[in-house]
């Protein structure tokens, strides 16, 4: 169906805008180099990555109610969508001394299926990717850890949450045990 409010102008712009995006990127990377997909951001001053698969949504951190005597990783909980979600601080969960600046996003995630809950974050997570084979290097370094330094191929590091479930696990044992 054509939209009448279509001018010749905004046709032309589409069509420039359609020209660009066919031709090639430079920075392209080879079609059959796996990568795994990610949602970068920094926490401190280090940054941090998710699977991309594990995020379902971004949202302004407001609304969480805090609880009391909660171990230090728990900042609280929040309703979403009929559901009580714990909400965690996700700098704790990593042992980062702090924040750069204050946290003003909540990242729902499911570290399992079926299992949401939110982490708290500085910014919105930009969507990236890792090959797998400087994914796999570092799981050759590290073992399979829940948190991989990955060197990327521009000389970047990221920490890799590639195990989400056991770092939430890790922090619950370790409040249980105090």
């Amino acid at each position: 169906m054509k939209d009448d409010s279509e001018t010749p102008e905004t046709r032309a712009i589409l069509e420039r805008r359609a020209e660009i995006l066919r031709q090639p990127r430079a920075d392209t990377r080879a079609e059959d180099e796996a990568v795994i997909a990610i949602a970068e951001f920094s926490v401190g001053d280090e940054r941090y990555a998710l699977v991309l698969g594990e995020l379902r949504a971004a949202m302004r951190l407001a609304g969480v109610t805090p609880v009391p005597l909660a171990p230090p990783h728990v900042v609280g909980i929040f309703r979403h969508t009929g559901q009580i979600l714990p909400v965690f601080s996700f700098a704790s969960l990593l042992g980062v001394p702090g924040w750069r600046r204050d946290p003003e996003v909540l990242l729902l995630v499911e570290p399992r299926a079926g299992q949401l809950c939110a982490l708290d974050a500085e910014h919105i997570p930009v969507a990236s990717t890792l090959p797998v084979a400087v994914v796999e290097q570092a799981r050759a370094r590290t073992g399979d850890q829940p948190v991989l330094d990955v060197t990327t191929p521009d000389l970047r590091r990221i920490h890799l949450v590639q195990r989400l479930g056991a770092l939430l696990e890790r922090a619950g044992r370790a409040a249980g045990a105090q």
